[in-house]
């Protein structure tokens, strides 16, 4: 009888020790269409913005936050997708690098979009000036 409940305890703490492992596997991923953005400003013919997509597995919540530090350089604005992806676009205000966090709300998943916002140099004008110096020589 006492082998009996030894092994009845034996293979209670098996399972129990399988659920608890399949309970904090944690098979969520967040992954991003790019991390890295280059956007152009002060040309009517450039769009001064970039689309990122942002795609949740593993998870039926695929809710994402979104924060951006500096935004005086940029603005972003996000849409959720019926599929569960997010399309975060972001806008160039001015020139400089700003960083654009993405966490999801299962999972605790952050990444982080690289925003360089520029503008291309259209004219360069050589100037000289003219001194009234004497010469030693």
């Amino acid at each position: 009888m006492k082998k009996f409940f030894v092994g009845l305890l034996s293979m209670f703490v098996l399972l129990g020790a399988t659920i608890l492992t399949a309970c904090t596997t944690n098979n969520i991923q967040m992954t991003l269409s790019t991390q890295y953005v280059e956007i152009q400003i002060g040309d009517d013919t450039v769009p001064s913005t970039a689309e990122v997509t942002v795609t949740v597995t593993g998870t039926s919540d695929s809710q994402v936050s979104v924060d951006a530090r500096d935004t005086s350089i940029l603005s972003y604005r996000t849409e959720g997708l019926s599929d569960g992806r997010t399309v975060i676009t972001i806008t160039g205000l001015s020139e400089g690098y700003g960083q654009i966090y993405v966490t999801s709300y299962q999972g605790n998943i952050t990444k982080i979009i690289n925003v360089d916002v520029f503008s291309e140099v259209s004219a360069m004008e050589q100037r000289t000036e003219e001194t009234d110096k004497k010469s030693n020589f």
